[in-house]
C-alpha cells in the first residue's frame, strides 16, 4: 500500500537536504547546486534515504541531474518495499521543479502517486505534487520489457483509434504518412526493437520528417522530434511557423515527444505546437507542447538564465 510521509518527517528531510546542498562545491558549468533525496521503506519497516546531486561535464548535454543520480542509487538498493517520496532542493530561492529528462525518468520508475517535494533556499519554502502531475502522456511502453515490446505494440495498434477516422484534411494525413515513411530509416533493431519517426507540417504547407538515430550507448540516441527542432527554428526566422507535429512508431502508434524534444520546443518558444498522440487508452488526443510541460514551481531554465544575466552584469 502507498503511504505518505508526515509533515514533521518532510520538514526534517528538507533541512537535511539543504544542509547537504550547502556542503557541496558548485558544479563546474552552471555553478548551480541541486540535491535530491529518494526516501523508501524497506520490508523491515525502516525508512532509507538515498542522496543524489547534479554533476556536469564540459559538454553540458552529458550532465547528470540530482534526481537521476538518486534514481541510480535506488536501482542498486535491496529490500525496497515502497518509495515514500522524492525531494528536490536547489540554490534557487523558490521551489524548483524537475527538468523534463528527470520527469521522464521519474515517471518511468516510480508510481505516479509518489509525492514530489520541491524546496527553495529562501526560508526553505516547499510545494508538492505527484510524479504523475509532472509528465503527462508518458510512453505507452512504460514498464514493458524489451522482450514484450513488439507483441505489446502490435496488440495496442489493433485496439487504438484509427488515424483515418480522426484526421480531416489531406495535409494532416500527408504529415502522418511522411512520418510513417521515415520509419524504415530507423532500422537497427539489434540495438532496440522499437523504431520512431516524426514529421512536422508548417504553415507554408511544407512537411519535414526525421527518424530516430539509435546509438549503442543508449543515452547518445537522437530522437526524431529533437532533430526537427533545428528546422523549426530556422523556418521561424523566415516567419514560417509549425502547425502540426506527429511522432509515430512502426505500428502507427502516435507518441508525444520525448523529454529532450519537449524541453527544446518549450524553451525555444514553440510550446503552442499541436501534437496528436494516442493515449494509454488508445484514444487519439490533441495536445500542445505547453500541456506536455506543466509548469509546477519554478523551472530550471528561467533560474539559470536569470543567474547568467546577473553574472554578465557583474562582469561588465
Amino acid at each position: 500500500a502507498f503511504e505518505v510521509m508526515n509533515d514533521d518527517d518532510i520538514s526534517s528531510l528538507i533541512r537535511l537536504a539543504h544542509s547537504t546542498r550547502l556542503s557541496l562545491k558548485k558544479p563546474s558549468q552552471s555553478y548551480f547546486r541541486v540535491v535530491s533525496i529518494i526516501s523508501y521503506e524497506d520490508f523491515d519497516g525502516n525508512v532509507v534515504n538515498l542522496f543524489g546531486a547534479n554533476i556536469e561535464s564540459v559538454f553540458i548535454g552529458g550532465s547528470i541531474c540530482a534526481e537521476r543520480a538518486a534514481l541510480c542509487k535506488l536501482r542498486m538498493a535491496h529490500n525496497v518495499k515502497s518509495v515514500l517520496s522524492i525531494l528536490i532542493v536547489s540554490d534557487a530561492l523558490f521551489p524548483l521543479s524537475p527538468g523534463l529528462l528527470c520527469r521522464e525518468f521519474l515517471s518511468s520508475y516510480l508510481d505516479r502517486k509518489v509525492p514530489v517535494i520541491m524546496s527553495g533556499s529562501s526560508d526553505f519554502e516547499s510545494i508538492r505534487c505527484d510524479v504523475g502531475d509532472l509528465y503527462p502522456f508518458q510512453s505507452i511502453y512504460t514498464n514493458v520489457e524489451r522482450k514484450d515490446l513488439l507483441q505489446f505494440g502490435a496488440s495496442f495498434s489493433e485496439k487504438m483509434d484509427k488515424i483515418e477516422s480522426y484526421f480531416e484534411g489531406a495535409k494532416l494525413l500527408e504529415t502522418y504518412s511522411a512520418a510513417k515513411e521515415f520509419i524504415k530509416y530507423d532500422s537497427n533493431h539489434a540495438l532496440h526493437p522499437i523504431s520512431y519517426a516524426a514529421a512536422v507540417l508548417f504553415d507554408d504547407g511544407q512537411i519535414e520528417a526525421a527518424c530516430q538515430l539509435k546509438a549503442a550507448e543508449y543515452g547518445s540516441t537522437l530522437d526524431p522530434v529533437s532533430q526537427l527542432v533545428r528546422l523549426i527554428i530556422a523556418k521561424g526566422r523566415e516567419n514560417v511557423e509549425p502547425k502540426f507535429l506527429i511522432q509515430v512508431d512502426q505500428f502507427g502508434i502516435m507518441h508525444a515527444p520525448f523529454a529532450t524534444a519537449r524541453a527544446l520546443l518549450a524553451e525555444q518558444g514553440h510550446d503552442g505546437i499541436c501534437c496528436v498522440v494516442h493515449g494509454i487508452d488508445g484514444k487519439i488526443k490533441n495536445v500542445t507542447i505547453a500541456l506536455l510541460v506543466p509548469k509546477i514551481g519554478s523551472y530550471v531554465t528561467d533560474e539559470l538564465i536569470c543567474r547568467a544575466s546577473d553574472q554578465k552584469t557583474e562582469c561588465c
